[in-house]
């Protein structure tokens, strides 16, 4: 979990811990059970789905780069996200950024995916009453849209929340799924949100991630946190709230790093940790 709700370095800290536990022999698996990704912010997403025909988030992307596999089967969730066009706000900048920092006002696109005999069956949806874009923003979301397969099902804001609840539940045995192989799953939550799904509350440790911090929790204490707040259903509860009630087990200096490729003492440190409290049960 991020223990701020952007730029907390959740994704980097995940792919270097992924890839450091593989080099050293432990089968790992990492999954990004939800996500949701600007189509204006340069990331690797739009560039990866445009030539996989399959809506992924940037997030996933890296992840995928880290382990060697295909992103779409990292993630079972993913929501693309525009902001309204500035000018139908003019005069009235505080009403466009909240339209802007609004999920619901800005989700444009959507896949939900299930896992299903070794692999994933995708579906694609279009909100049809999203914000009204710019005219750049406009062409890249058509052309997105129209590179998806299967193409995208015209849905309302409202249908796209029921069927983000689904999307949950698929998310959740997609995690299972995993777990069930006899692998290490790193779950990597969505901002600051300490659940991301309901097996998360089965986790062995959470992973605060912080910049230059990883704290590291015992799994039984954030579930007690998490039930003493009545706050056990996926995104209820964010890392400050449940953290305040608990104390870190192991705390590791971060370094800055310049890729998810990156190796280094902290990473290795970190890997150590996970082993030492898994071995211990």
């Amino acid at each position: 979990m991020g223990l701020l709700p952007h730029d907390s370095g959740k994704t980097r800290l995940t792919a270097r811990l992924a890839r450091q536990l593989l080099a050293s022999g432990v089968k790992v698996e990492a999954f990004k059970p939800v996500g949701g990704h600007s189509v204006w912010d340069g990331g690797p997403g739009v560039p990866y789905t445009l030539r996989a025909r399959v809506l992924v988030g940037n997030d996933a992307v890296r992840l995928g780069r880290a382990l060697g596999r295909r992103p779409e089967e990292l993630q079972a969730v993913d929501v693309l996200l525009a902001p309204p066009d500035p000018l139908r706000y003019a005069g009235r900048l505080r009403d466009y950024l909240d339209a802007s920092e609004s999920f619901a006002r800005t989700a444009v696109l959507a896949r939900v995916s299930e896992c299903a005999g070794g692999g994933m069956r995708h579906e694609h949806y279009a909100v049809v009453d999203g914000p009204r874009l710019a005219p750049a923003l406009e062409r890249l979301v058509s052309e997105v849209a129209s590179s998806l397969e299967p193409p995208p099902r015209p849905v309302s804001r409202a249908e796209l929340t029921a069927l983000l609840s689904r999307g949950v539940a698929a998310a959740d045995s997609c995690v299972r799924s995993l777990a069930s192989r006899g692998r290490l799953v790193l779950v990597e939550s969505y901002n600051d949100v300490v659940v991301p799904v309901p097996a998360a509350l089965e986790s062995a440790l959470f992973i605060a991630v912080g910049p230059g911090r990883a704290m590291v929790y015992r799994g039984g204490d954030v579930v007690r946190a998490l039930r003493a707040l009545s706050a056990t259903q996926p995104g209820a509860a964010r890392a400050y709230e449940v953290l305040s009630l608990v104390r870190p087990v192991e705390a590791v200096a971060v370094e800055y790093a310049r890729g998810d490729d990156e190796a280094g003492p902290d990473v290795e440190e970190l890997a150590s940790v996970v082993a030492r409290h898994l071995d211990a049960g």
